[in-house]
């Protein structure tokens, strides 16, 4: 049987939810994320947020949760915790921060982007040009 967790709720009533799934006191808890039992008592409660995400990691890790969204409620930003899985996207991760943006294989044809940015009949109040990605658009 798993903790019931429905979409609705915040971050810290999941938490709880799972903790009390877990059969683990507050206590306990607070000591093994390394914080006390006020902050953890405020973050159940919603008077406190979780500020960090590393905490949060933490927090999935000790309450055995297997995948950040299941603590967050937030899909978009899944990330399995369970270190036993496979972590699809650490690698390009881990690759982005120590290497930085990978280099710019040539320079944009700037003559060929004027010309079809100034071609007739493109539209000079197209809505779509206030993005970068809006550019493609209007140049297409």
């Amino acid at each position: 049987m798993a903790a019931v967790v429905t979409p609705e709720m915040s971050i810290g009533e999941r938490i709880a939810a799972y903790r009390m799934y877990r059969g683990m006191t507050q206590e306990v808890c607070a000591g093994l994320v390394g914080k006390s039992l006020s902050w953890w008592k405020k973050v159940e409660q919603g008077i406190r947020h979780v500020e960090k995400l590393s905490d949060l990691i933490l927090i999935c890790q000790v309450l055995r949760v297997p995948e950040l969204s299941d603590l967050t409620g937030v899909l978009a930003y899944s990330l399995s915790v369970d270190w036993q899985r496979p972590q699809p996207i650490l690698p390009e991760v881990r690759r982005a921060m120590v290497t930085g943006p990978p280099p710019v294989a040539e320079s944009p044809d700037v003559e060929g982007l004027r010309a079809r940015w100034t071609r007739p009949g493109r539209s000079s109040t197209c809505i779509c040009c206030s993005s970068p990605s809006a550019v493609r658009c209007c140049l297409g």
